[in-house]
């Protein structure tokens, strides 16, 4: 009995473990972007703005996170010497991952629908993370767009931030 709940507790720990790696790497890599784009020739700063980019390389990253949870957890559940236990919860976090990433591509999909020319969203143990591009997002704007995060998922608007970003 307490092999089964050590088991469980591993299982989610990797999980989680996982999911915040995945969204601090994300997180780390955009600021160094920004940083290494800067350059100084005597009193001009030259600052590199691709904003497709962050969309496109934030997407990315996150796919490939998911990927890497996904794949951990089909060890689990592949393994042998795995407890029934522990292979039950590798399956059901495997589900939890896929319906997550499937209502990140759909709100995204939503947003762009409404008019916003990107999208990227984080969803994660019950709270959500949205960068729009726009250049000046309203608070109405943010708002709307929290309750359609609200609308399809079921979040509270509490637990989402929406940013704007250009």
């Amino acid at each position: 009995m307490i092999v089964i709940k050590r088991n469980r507790i591993i299982v989610i720990c990797l999980a989680v473990l996982f999911a915040t790696a995945g969204y601090l790497n994300f997180s780390y890599k955009s600021e160094d972007k920004a940083e290494t784009a800067r350059e100084t020739v005597g009193e001009i700063h030259l600052v590199e703005n691709t904003p497709e980019d962050y969309f496109e390389s934030a997407k990315l990253e996150r796919e490939i996170s998911r990927a890497e949870v996904q794949e951990t957890l089909a060890n689990i559940i592949e393994d042998e010497n795995s407890e029934t236990q522990s292979k039950i919860m590798a399956e059901e976090e495997k589900i939890k991952v896929a319906k997550q990433s499937d209502d990140e591509i759909k709100l995204e999909n939503i947003i762009k629908a409404k008019g916003y020319e990107d999208a990227v969203l984080f969803i994660s143990d019950g709270k959500a993370d949205a960068v729009i591009k726009s250049q000046n997002m309203t608070s109405e704007e943010a708002t709307a767009i929290a309750g359609i995060i609200t609308e399809q998922t079921g979040i509270p608007v509490s637990e989402i931030t929406v940013t704007g970003r250009e």
